[in-house]
């Protein structure tokens, strides 16, 4: 399109009219329509481009898993939060990258990801050994008013299936390529930093 006259420049703390909005449109990813909009200077040498002013894409609706929604700051995010069948709590789901991430091999990767049933016993041991062997043992340690102090952080769990007690309220994964994403939750024990993981080929490689 044509440079319209940009006509903000007080921002820039400029009073004559040197610059301009310039706006393309373009397809990414599996045809998702780009809007793009960049900052342009007019000086005695011509025009220079100095950044992207904007970008936006509409929401992409995909059947069986939602509507994405695009941020040039945060990227690809679906819009409500989705409950894998692994897992027995929700998550929100990102896609990583730029705007042409959401790929056809993408969204396969994605419904993949909220069908398949087989990772949760093995997520769910892995989970519950990390925590029976390496974090609750820190517990043990502690002073009596340590422990009581720390008791709700650290609660003893029998089975694989009583890890879902452990995390938070903030739940999400990423979506990396296809076929690989990472996991990351509030825990109980580290409200800091909670717990994070990589899964690649449905294995587990944190």
């Amino acid at each position: 399109g044509a440079a319209q006259v940009f006509d903000r420049a007080y921002v820039f703390n400029q009073k004559e009219h040197n610059y301009a909005l310039v706006t393309v449109e373009s397809l990414v990813g599996d045809d998702n329509r780009l809007k793009e909009e960049y900052l342009l200077h007019r000086g005695r040498d011509g025009w220079t481009m100095l950044r992207r002013y904007g970008a936006s894409i509409e929401d992409v609706r995909i059947k069986g898993v939602g509507t994405f929604a695009f941020d040039s700051t945060y990227k690809w995010k679906l819009k409500k939060k989705v409950t894998p069948a692994w897992s027995e709590q929700p998550f929100e789901l990102h896609v990583s990258g730029e705007e042409d991430a959401l790929t056809a091999s993408r969204i396969v990767f994605v419904k993949e990801i909220i069908d398949n049933a087989a990772f949760k016993p093995a997520f769910e041991t892995h989970v519950f050994r990390l925590y029976t062997e390496t974090i609750y043992p820190e517990f043990k340690p502690m002073s009596d008013d340590e422990q009581v102090e720390w008791a709700d952080c650290y609660p003893m769990i029998s089975i694989p299936g009583d890890i879902w007690k452990l995390f938070g309220k903030k739940r999400s994964l990423y979506v990396d390529n296809y076929d690989e994403f990472r996991l990351a939750t509030d825990a109980c024990w580290d409200p800091e930093h909670g717990l994070t993981m990589a899964v690649k080929h449905w294995k587990i490689e944190r």
